[in-house]
């Protein structure tokens, strides 16, 4: 963590620090403890940006939620996001992860021989997400999120379907 704060804080496309993502021990008393360390660390080296955390299901309202100055919320579609802000209306939120829209870079057509699925957001993910279409017009009637992040894992072994990798 010292060592990512310290090579990147004066990036100025580093908006927040991520202290992790849809950790198992996230809304534990275990992950609130982990979670104030980490922040402390951050906080420390940076006292200037917010810390956050990608929380799936809503991230509920302990552990991590507990500690984050900025509450990720991991997919718009998973938990009661509307419920969750009358709950929390001032709290700052942000679309920590969206999309996981599978597609290959540069690729144009299925070539499952290869690991290729076209490279058009046409309704290819898991069933928790949305497309780019339906994520960006539910976060336009939302105006209290702070903006949305893209999952994008493209390129690399982890979570590689629906074909494997390469």
């Amino acid at each position: 963590m010292e060592r990512l704060v310290l090579r990147d804080r004066n990036h100025p496309s580093v908006v927040l620090w991520s202290i992790g993502n849809e950790e198992l021990i996230q809304d534990t008393p275990v992950g609130e403890r982990i979670a104030r360390c980490m922040k402390r660390a951050v906080k420390r080296l940076d006292p200037t940006r917010a810390v956050t955390a990608a929380m799936n299901n809503g991230g509920v309202d302990a552990g991590f939620a507990r500690v984050v100055d900025v509450h990720g919320w991991n997919y718009f579609k998973i938990g009661d996001l509307d419920a969750w802000r009358e709950a929390h209306p001032r709290r700052p939120v942000v679309g920590s992860e969206e999309a996981s829209a599978f597609g290959t870079r540069g690729a144009y057509a299925d070539v499952p021989a290869r690991g290729h699925v076209a490279a058009y957001d046409v309704g290819r993910f898991h069933g928790y997400c949305a497309g780019a279409e339906e994520w960006v017009r539910a976060y336009a009637r939302r105006p209290f999120l702070a903006g949305g992040f893209i999952w994008t894992g493209f390129d690399y072994r982890g979570e590689s379907g629906p074909f494997h990798w390469p």
